[in-house]
């Protein structure tokens, strides 16, 4: 799926165990200048209704309703999800043919996720929509079965004891080097502020903790690691 300078790829792989992702590249001058991924383990199993994360139509038609589609999504978004307005659903989405490919999913009237009580699906901010005839994306956070909340930040950083302390620092792979470090910035500030869990690629294990601002720079504190393999 192709929207402007965006281009979104569906796929499957092994990392891990198997794994299925939402891939988002962005290009200038034709070439990838900007990538970011959501990934999910793949189901064991279909879902109630027989499907998988993978199943369904690939093929993108209708290229003359993006916009339009787009713009239902939106509207879908801000009014049901964003605004709460449950008794608004029928305005935006098939009420007869909805199909859901989410692991705890199933083709129910609502649409909406089946899952066990005290789950907690709350999404706080969408950052982007992009959309192609008959697909539509939406880039969004929240938190999911009211856990913490994790952003994974992947390349964002390379050199974790230099750009730390200096983030405008950028390394060969940083293919707009200005633009990179903007955005390190940005959501080095945004880490910090806001308390979240974060994830990098290139870190040291476990990966995964918390930024916090120095007087010159910032401050790694991962989250302690405990085996517990032993225990089970």
């Amino acid at each position: 799926m192709a929207d402007d300078d965006y281009v979104v790829a569906h796929s499957e792989f092994v990392l891990s165990g198997p794994k299925v992702a939402f891939d988002v590249f962005r290009f200038e001058n034709g070439k990838i200048v900007e990538h970011c991924d959501n990934i999910q383990d793949k189901c064991h199993a279909p879902n109630k209704s027989g499907r998988t994360q993978l199943d369904g139509l690939t093929e993108v038609t209708d290229a003359d309703k993006t916009q339009a589609n787009k713009a239902v999504v939106k509207a879908y978004w801000d009014a049901v999800v964003l605004g709460g307005e449950a008794n608004r659903v029928a305005e935006f989405r098939s009420m007869d043919d909805f199909r859901q490919h989410n692991c705890g999913g199933e083709d129910n009237k609502s649409g909406a996720q089946l899952s066990k009580p005290g789950f907690v699906f709350k999404v706080e901010k969408v950052h982007k929509i992009l959309g192609e005839g008959n697909f539509v994306l939406v880039m969004s956070q929240g938190l999911f079965d009211g856990g913490q909340k994790l952003v994974f930040m992947g390349d964002t950083i390379h050199a974790p004891d230099e750009q730390f302390e200096d983030p405008s620092i950028t390394v060969a792979f940083d293919v707009d080097q200005e633009a990179a470090a903007a955005t390190r910035q940005r959501a080095f500030a945004d880490a910090a502020k806001e308390g979240y869990l974060v994830a990098f690629d290139h870190m040291y294990f476990p990966g995964i903790g918390r930024i916090k601002k120095e007087s010159i720079g910032y401050r790694w504190l991962p989250i302690p690691y405990i085996n517990d393999a032993a225990r089970r």
